[in-house]
């Protein structure tokens, strides 16, 4: 609300005091003197999300210095969270099938074509029995996605449009250190 947010979603658990890359709207706030190691970026100069490890299948830009990248306008946001669990089409993500709320965000590598994502998820809830890693990413396939990440879930996984909150969370939101918005 405090942003004029439209649609938010949690971000990563990329606090600055934990260590990890954090670039958002183009300033560094963590690692401008690290090489940068994060599994996805976005460029909101063109409107791409991709991997910095991959894209299209050549060398991305992972190992490369974050604050080069930031000047270059390469990159205006990280996200730490992954490995992709999609990647060039294929599903990547791991054998672990436990399920749980989830937020997850791909896209089919067009400019600005970004899919964000919550599912409910707690045993207990009576809603939902959530989602594995495995099924996040068979949903962005779904959807035309060629590349997908997850980010932070559990408690944090909370989807906010128009001023409310749409998934089960409602009433019981984690405060985050990081979100996704749009206005």
């Amino acid at each position: 609300k405090r942003l004029g947010a439209k649609l938010a979603i949690n971000g990563c658990y990329s606090a600055p005091y934990l260590g990890y890359t954090v670039v958002r709207d183009g300033k560094i706030w963590n690692g401008a003197s690290k090489n940068l190691w994060v599994p996805a970026v976005y460029n909101s100069n063109n409107g791409m999300l991709m991997s910095a490890w991959e894209s299209g299948g050549t060398p991305g830009i992972a190992g490369q210095n974050v604050q080069q990248l930031v000047d270059e306008g390469k990159i205006t946001d990280t996200f730490c969270f992954g490995p992709p669990g999609l990647s060039n089409g294929t599903v990547t993500a791991g054998s672990d099938s436990s399920r749980a709320q989830r937020t997850f965000i791909g896209t089919n590598g067009s400019a600005g074509d970004i899919w964000l994502c919550v599912s409910d998820g707690r045993s207990n809830d009576g809603k939902s029995s959530g989602l594995t890693y495995k099924q996040c990413m068979n949903y962005l396939v779904s959807k035309g996605c060629t590349f997908g990440v997850n980010l932070d879930g559990g408690g944090s996984s909370t989807m906010y449009f128009n001023g409310k909150v749409l998934n089960a969370a409602k009433g019981n939101e984690r405060a985050v250190v990081d979100f996704v918005y749009f206005k």
